[in-house]
């Protein structure tokens, strides 16, 4: 059995060294000090805050999933104008254990997420490089799809509805 809780001083080192073998896996680089700073300011960026929060997954004492919300929003690019500043936040930063994947955790991170920033913010924003499948296929599963523009696609989570395994969603034409 997993267990699930906001980012803690003792997880700090485990969640970033999991963040960043995974981002690594993922995209070649790995975290990149323009694009991931907070993964490298954990402390900074999300212990202690009212409006940024990291969860974790734990295999006992061993973080095997990550998430994390931040007080932001798309405010130039595609999206400029569709925001407001102070009531949108993103989530992001999602990273789990590739020997536990497809087991829920992902989804009871994105709901741990969700419920935590339901009453603090009203539009939950993200998104994803377009050549991550495994990422676009659990996105469109719980999310409302907003655009696709040159190479990323851009979603919003509902905060009105609990995350759910959902039926796949229907073929695009």
């Amino acid at each position: 059995m997993f267990f699930f809780r906001q980012l803690a001083a003792e997880d700090v080192d485990q969640a970033r060294d999991l963040v960043t073998r995974v981002y690594t896996e993922m995209f070649g680089p790995g975290v990149v000090a323009r694009w991931h700073a907070d993964i490298r300011n954990m402390e900074s960026e999300y212990l202690g805050s009212d409006r940024q929060a990291g969860f974790v997954a734990l295999d006992n004492a061993r973080v095997i999933g990550f998430i994390a919300i931040r007080h932001r929003s798309p405010q130039s690019g595609p999206l400029a104008g569709r925001y407001d500043r102070a009531a949108t936040c993103e989530l992001g930063r999602l990273a789990v254990e590739p020997a536990f994947r497809r087991r829920g955790i992902a989804l009871q991170l994105v709901e741990l997420a969700r419920l935590w920033a339901g009453g603090r913010y009203r539009v939950i924003s993200l998104h994803t490089d377009d050549t991550n499948h495994a990422a676009l296929a659990l996105w469109r599963r719980l999310c409302v799809e907003v655009l696709a523009h040159e190479g990323t696609v851009y979603f919003e989570l509902p905060l009105d509805r609990p995350v759910t395994v959902m039926p796949a969603p229907e073929p695009r034409p």
